[in-house]
C-alpha cells in the first residue's frame, strides 16, 4: 500500500482506464518504479507496451492500455 499511496500522492489515478499509474512511471523512465508496481500485484495489460531498452537503461515507444489492481 505504501507504493500505491506514493503514486496517488504524485498524481497517479488507478481508476483511470488508460492506466495512468503505469504511464506515470514509464514517462519518467523509472524502471525500478515500474517493476515495483508489477511486483506489488498489479497486472499490466497494454496493446502498445512501453519497451524497456536495457542497453540504454530507459523506456522507449508509446504506452496504451490499462492497469488492474490485484491488492
Amino acid at each position: 500500500m505504501e507504493l500505491v499511496n506514493w503514486l496517488l500522492g504524485n498524481g497517479a489515478d488507478f481508476t483511470d482506464p488508460e492506466g495512468r499509474a503505469f504511464e506515470y512511471a514509464c514517462a519518467r523512465n523509472n524502471y525500478d518504479l515500474v517493476k515495483k508496481i508489477m511486483d506489488s500485484g498489479f497486472r499490466v495489460n497494454a496493446s502498445n507496451f512501453k519497451k524497456f531498452d536495457e542497453s540504454r537503461n530507459r523506456f522507449s515507444g508509446l504506452v496504451s492500455g490499462s492497469i488492474d489492481a490485484n491488492i
